[in-house]
């Protein structure tokens, strides 16, 4: 600042350069603010999604992408189930299998995606709630359950036998999906047409998959 005749004179450039120096400071510091919140909000994501891996399982079944815990992550439960079912049909000998939901209102389990099943099958078993198949059991005990032979299994009632017969399931493995102490959110029912036809299917793949599910399904919740 330069003095004339007593009176103070400004020195506009010098000011110019000082306002730029302190909006280029508080650019920066906002800057850093702004970087430390998404490096943040990433390493917490990043914490999360981790809480979906199991390595082990991943390592054992090398190639199945569902396990994958960036899609588990990815994937929102409507189309999650139907995700489960194609690497079901894809990963294993099984083309016949079903998704149901437990549904929070209502009660009782909700089909909302299949594989393969009949019309007649569909409707019948839109809703289940109660007795009187492999799923109600597996919903009630939440641990799988296993079915040889459809026509003289004794879980099920006359005529839900007599659709799953008619719609060719004659061997069904039905699997819950919950976390360890935690309520079942959903089931999947994996079919074949002959007897005791799923004896060769991967039952570990199966409880693999089912598992990676049921995290993902709690973790969207």
């Amino acid at each position: 600042m330069n003095v004339q005749r007593g009176v103070p004179v400004v020195d506009r450039a010098a000011v110019c350069d000082r306002t730029a120096q302190i909006r280029m400071q508080s650019d920066r510091a906002r800057a850093r603010a702004e970087q430390a919140q998404v490096d943040a909000e990433s390493l917490t994501s990043r914490i999360r999604i981790a809480a979906l891996d199991r390595p082990r399982d991943r390592a054992r079944f090398a190639g199945v992408d569902f396990l994958d815990p960036y899609f588990l992550a990815a994937t929102p439960p409507p189309a999650l189930l139907q995700a489960l079912l194609e690497c079901i049909t894809d990963a294993t000998d099984v083309q016949v299998c079903d998704a149901q939901q437990v549904d929070a209102v209502h009660g009782g389990l909700r089909l909302v995606a299949h594989r393969g099943m009949s019309r007649p099958f569909l409707d019948y078993f839109a809703v289940v709630d109660g007795r009187g198949t492999a799923c109600a059991q597996a919903a009630r005990t939440g641990r799988p359950v296993s079915v040889g032979d459809v026509a003289t299994s004794g879980l099920y009632s006359q005529d839900s036998r007599q659709v799953m017969l008619e719609a060719g399931s004659r061997a069904v493995r039905s699997v819950p999906l919950c976390t360890p102490g935690g309520p079942v959110m959903a089931m999947v029912s994996v079919h074949h047409r002959a007897p005791n036809g799923l004896r060769d299917v991967d039952t570990d793949l199966l409880g693999a998959l089912a598992r990676a599910a049921a995290r993902a399904l709690h973790w969207h919740h």
